[in-house]
């Protein structure tokens, strides 16, 4: 048990000083929201949590279909980020992403860990 404390107490640490290590290779960036990503630190820190998220539900038992629902609801959301002009568009889309994405039911096991949007700055 002391061991997930510390876990959930180091997430935060390593995004915030983690900068720039978008979920995606920077040299390929093309879309506007990419391109944000790869240069802007927060933007940065946000792609890296849901990143985090992401990977960490579709490892989880979500239940019969749920790890299709999962991955179409992804793709959804990129092409709605891909639709963004601004930051505060990107921003405002990944800290909801960060949050819907650990909302998915887990039926079996343990609920993986995840990042909160509020903790990234």
């Amino acid at each position: 048990m002391k061991f997930q404390s510390l876990t959930f107490a180091l997430v935060p640490l390593v995004i915030s000083t983690y900068a720039l290590g978008a979920s995606f290779d920077c040299k390929k960036a093309r879309t506007y929201a990419e391109t944000q990503v790869c240069s802007n630190p927060l933007l940065s820190k946000l792609d890296d949590a849901m990143s985090f998220n992401y990977r960490n539900m579709t490892t989880a038992d979500l239940g019969p279909g749920g790890g299709a629902t999962i991955r179409q609801e992804q793709k959804k959301w990129l092409s709605a980020r891909d639709r963004c002009s601004t930051v505060a568009c990107l921003e405002q889309l990944y800290r909801s992403r960060i949050t819907a994405t650990c909302d998915y039911g887990v039926v079996a096991g343990v609920h993986p860990d995840c990042i909160d949007a509020d903790d990234i700055h």
